[in-house]
Protein backbone atom coordinates (compact mmCIF):
# COMPACT_ATOMS: atom_id res chain seq x y z
CA UNK A 1 0.00 0.00 0.00
CA UNK A 2 1.49 3.32 -1.03
CA UNK A 3 1.64 6.44 1.16
CA UNK A 4 -0.65 8.20 -1.32
CA UNK A 5 -3.33 5.51 -1.06
CA UNK A 6 -3.12 5.64 2.76
CA UNK A 7 -3.53 9.41 2.62
CA UNK A 8 -6.50 9.09 0.26
CA UNK A 9 -8.13 6.51 2.53
CA UNK A 10 -7.82 8.79 5.58
CA UNK A 11 -9.18 11.74 3.60
CA UNK A 12 -12.17 9.68 2.45
CA UNK A 13 -12.88 8.29 5.93
CA UNK A 14 -12.77 11.63 7.74
CA UNK A 15 -14.58 13.41 4.91
CA UNK A 16 -17.44 10.94 5.32
CA UNK A 17 -17.27 11.11 9.11
CA UNK A 18 -17.56 14.89 9.32
CA UNK A 19 -20.37 15.07 6.78
CA UNK A 20 -22.81 12.60 8.31
CA UNK A 21 -25.62 15.14 8.34
CA UNK A 22 -25.65 14.83 4.53
CA UNK A 23 -26.39 11.11 4.86
CA UNK A 24 -30.13 10.41 4.98
CA UNK A 25 -29.55 6.86 6.26
CA UNK A 26 -28.22 8.09 9.61
CA UNK A 27 -30.89 8.95 12.16
CA UNK A 28 -30.61 11.39 15.04
CA UNK A 29 -30.69 9.66 18.43
CA UNK A 30 -33.71 10.25 20.67
CA UNK A 31 -33.44 11.94 24.05
CA UNK A 32 -33.99 8.57 25.73
CA UNK A 33 -31.16 6.97 23.73
CA UNK A 34 -28.86 9.83 24.61
CA UNK A 35 -29.76 9.63 28.31
CA UNK A 36 -29.20 5.85 28.33
CA UNK A 37 -25.84 6.23 26.61
CA UNK A 38 -24.65 8.97 28.95
CA UNK A 39 -25.71 7.01 32.03
CA UNK A 40 -23.51 4.09 30.93
CA UNK A 41 -20.40 6.29 30.71
CA UNK A 42 -18.11 6.95 33.61
CA UNK A 43 -18.03 10.71 33.11
CA UNK A 44 -16.47 13.05 35.66
CA UNK A 45 -19.03 14.81 37.81
CA UNK A 46 -18.97 17.92 39.91
CA UNK A 47 -18.60 17.62 43.64
CA UNK A 48 -21.22 19.17 45.90
CA UNK A 49 -18.80 22.02 46.68
CA UNK A 50 -18.17 22.67 42.96
CA UNK A 51 -21.94 22.74 42.29
CA UNK A 52 -22.42 25.21 45.14
CA UNK A 53 -19.60 27.39 43.78
CA UNK A 54 -21.27 27.56 40.37
CA UNK A 55 -24.78 28.22 41.69
CA UNK A 56 -24.12 30.65 44.53
CA UNK A 57 -25.71 34.11 44.20
CA UNK A 58 -23.82 36.84 42.38
CA UNK A 59 -22.18 39.31 44.76
CA UNK A 60 -20.95 42.86 44.05
CA UNK A 61 -17.29 41.86 44.51
CA UNK A 62 -17.37 39.49 41.54
CA UNK A 63 -15.94 39.16 38.88
CA UNK A 64 -12.58 40.30 40.16
CA UNK A 65 -10.77 43.61 39.78
CA UNK A 66 -12.00 46.60 41.82
CA UNK A 67 -13.88 48.91 39.42
CA UNK A 68 -12.79 52.04 41.30
CA UNK A 69 -9.15 51.86 40.16
CA UNK A 70 -8.45 53.74 36.89
CA UNK A 71 -6.18 50.96 35.58
CA UNK A 72 -9.23 48.68 35.58
CA UNK A 73 -11.39 51.01 33.44
CA UNK A 74 -12.25 49.41 30.12
CA UNK A 75 -14.28 50.88 27.30
CA UNK A 76 -17.09 48.42 26.71
CA UNK A 77 -20.22 48.31 24.66
CA UNK A 78 -23.29 48.80 26.80
CA UNK A 79 -25.24 46.41 24.62
CA UNK A 80 -25.67 43.00 26.24
CA UNK A 81 -23.71 44.09 29.29
CA UNK A 82 -25.62 41.69 31.49
CA UNK A 83 -24.62 38.81 29.23
CA UNK A 84 -20.96 39.87 29.34
CA UNK A 85 -21.03 40.07 33.13
CA UNK A 86 -22.69 36.67 33.45
CA UNK A 87 -20.24 35.09 30.99
CA UNK A 88 -17.28 36.53 32.92
CA UNK A 89 -18.76 35.31 36.18
CA UNK A 90 -19.19 31.77 34.84
CA UNK A 91 -15.66 31.81 33.38
CA UNK A 92 -14.22 32.77 36.77
CA UNK A 93 -16.25 30.14 38.59
CA UNK A 94 -15.52 27.37 36.07
CA UNK A 95 -11.79 28.12 35.84
CA UNK A 96 -10.74 26.13 38.92
CA UNK A 97 -13.16 23.28 38.15
CA UNK A 98 -12.32 22.60 34.48
CA UNK A 99 -8.89 20.99 35.04
CA UNK A 100 -10.58 18.34 37.20
CA UNK A 101 -13.25 17.35 34.68
CA UNK A 102 -11.36 17.71 31.37
CA UNK A 103 -8.89 14.96 30.43
CA UNK A 104 -5.19 15.80 30.79
CA UNK A 105 -4.65 15.40 27.03
CA UNK A 106 -7.03 18.31 26.34
CA UNK A 107 -4.79 21.34 26.74
CA UNK A 108 -6.63 24.14 24.92
CA UNK A 109 -8.13 26.88 27.07
CA UNK A 110 -7.46 25.11 30.38
CA UNK A 111 -5.41 27.10 32.89
CA UNK A 112 -2.04 25.56 33.58
CA UNK A 113 -1.97 23.49 30.39
CA UNK A 114 -0.15 24.28 27.18
CA UNK A 115 0.12 22.77 23.73
CA UNK A 116 3.79 22.19 24.43
CA UNK A 117 2.77 19.56 27.00
CA UNK A 118 1.36 17.35 24.27
CA UNK A 119 4.34 18.08 22.02
CA UNK A 120 6.57 16.79 24.81
CA UNK A 121 4.44 13.64 25.11
CA UNK A 122 4.82 12.99 21.37
CA UNK A 123 8.58 13.50 21.48
CA UNK A 124 8.88 11.18 24.50
CA UNK A 125 6.80 8.53 22.73
CA UNK A 126 8.94 8.79 19.58
CA UNK A 127 12.12 8.47 21.62
CA UNK A 128 10.74 5.48 23.52
CA UNK A 129 9.76 3.71 20.29
CA UNK A 130 13.21 4.45 18.85
CA UNK A 131 14.99 3.02 21.88
CA UNK A 132 12.84 -0.12 22.11
CA UNK A 133 12.74 -0.53 18.31
CA UNK A 134 8.99 -1.13 18.52
CA UNK A 135 6.80 -0.22 15.62
CA UNK A 136 4.19 2.46 16.00
CA UNK A 137 1.96 4.91 14.20
CA UNK A 138 1.54 8.53 15.12
CA UNK A 139 -1.68 9.99 13.79
CA UNK A 140 -2.52 13.67 14.14
CA UNK A 141 -6.06 14.63 13.22
CA UNK A 142 -7.32 18.07 12.40
CA UNK A 143 -10.46 18.70 14.43
CA UNK A 144 -11.42 21.88 12.57
CA UNK A 145 -14.81 20.46 11.68
CA UNK A 146 -15.33 18.54 14.92
CA UNK A 147 -18.22 20.74 15.98
CA UNK A 148 -20.04 20.16 12.69
CA UNK A 149 -20.85 16.71 14.10
CA UNK A 150 -21.97 17.94 17.48
CA UNK A 151 -25.17 16.26 18.66
CA UNK A 152 -27.08 19.20 20.08
CA UNK A 153 -29.28 16.79 22.06
CA UNK A 154 -26.23 15.95 24.21
CA UNK A 155 -26.04 19.56 25.31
Amino acid sequence: MSPLSISDEFAQYYGDLYNLRNDATITTPTDTEIETYLNKLNLPTLTTQQKETLTRPVTPEEPGKPPTYPQNFRPISLLNTDTKILAKLYAIRLGPILPHIIHDDQVGFVTGRQGADNTRKVLDLMQSLGVTREGGVLLSLDAEKAFDRLGWGFL
